[in-house]
This record gives C-alpha cells, sequence and structure tokens, in this order.
C-alpha cells in the first residue's frame, strides 16, 4: 500500500514502477525535474522513460543500441516483453539494477510474479536503463 501511496496511485494498480519510486526515496535520492517540468505519474514506465529522456538520463538498449554500456547498482532497468507499438511504446515492467557481475546484470523487480524478486535481468527484454545516480 505504501509503494502505491510514493508513486502516486492506488491499489490494485501495477506497481513495479511504485516500487522503484519507493527505493531510490529510501536511499534518499532526489528527483530532479530538470527539463520536466512536472513527474504526474511516478506509477506508470513511460513517465519514467520520458523523464529520462528530457534529463539526459536514459540509456537505450533498443535494437542493440549502447551495446558496451554497463548500469550502475540503483539505475533503473526498464522492460518490453512486446510490440514497441503497444500503447506504451513497449515499455511494460521497470525494475533496479541489484549488482552487475562479469557483464550479468541481476535485477530487484516490484511486481514480478506479484513479489519483490531477485533475478538476472534478460538483455533481450531490456529495452534501457534509467540512470539515477
Amino acid at each position: 500500500v505504501q509503494m502505491h501511496k510514493n508513486g502516486g496511485a492506488g491499489t490494485p494498480n501495477p506497481w513495479c514502477a511504485c516500487a522503484v519510486t519507493t527505493w531510490w526515496q529510501e536511499a534518499g535520492v532526489v528527483i530532479p525535474l530538470g527539463d520536466y517540468p512536472s513527474h504526474p505519474n511516478k506509477a506508470y514506465v513511460p513517465t519514467w522513460v520520458k523523464w529520462a529522456i528530457a534529463n539526459s538520463r536514459w540509456v537505450s538498449k533498443v535494437d542493440g543500441a549502447n551495446p558496451n554500456y554497463v548500469p550502475n547498482v540503483g539505475d533503473a532497468i526498464v522492460y518490453g516483453w512486446g510490440s514497441m507499438n503497444n500503447d506504451h511504446g513497449g515499455m511494460d515492467h521497470i525494475g533496479m539494477v541489484l549488482k552487475v557481475d562479469k557483464g550479468t546484470v541481476y535485477g530487484i523487480d516490484g511486481n514480478y510474479s506479484a513479489a519483490v524478486t531477485t533475478h538476472i535481468a534478460n538483455p533481450k527484454t531490456i529495452r534501457g536503463y534509467i540512470i539515477i545516480g
């Protein structure tokens, strides 16, 4: 429930972005507004992507872009499982980089199989990263 509140959404909405927002807040991260004057929906993955693009914090991985980029712990991982042409631009899910070990990215996600889950991030489903630090 608190994660939904931190993300600005009520239950029973999807809560992956609410989890990332909460974890950043708990870590003391201040989200600068920069060129994106407001952040109306922290519970919606495309809103985070728009914010990241507007503030030069987006690293695209679409179609093999930025092949040598290594994310930092705490950056967000944006996943897509379907078409880039769906109603949210193929940005289906967001999690956080937990660690990187020898090129393997490990993520922690909220609302992944309806729980907080750690896993190896599948590079084929990563649309990009949001640099937060």
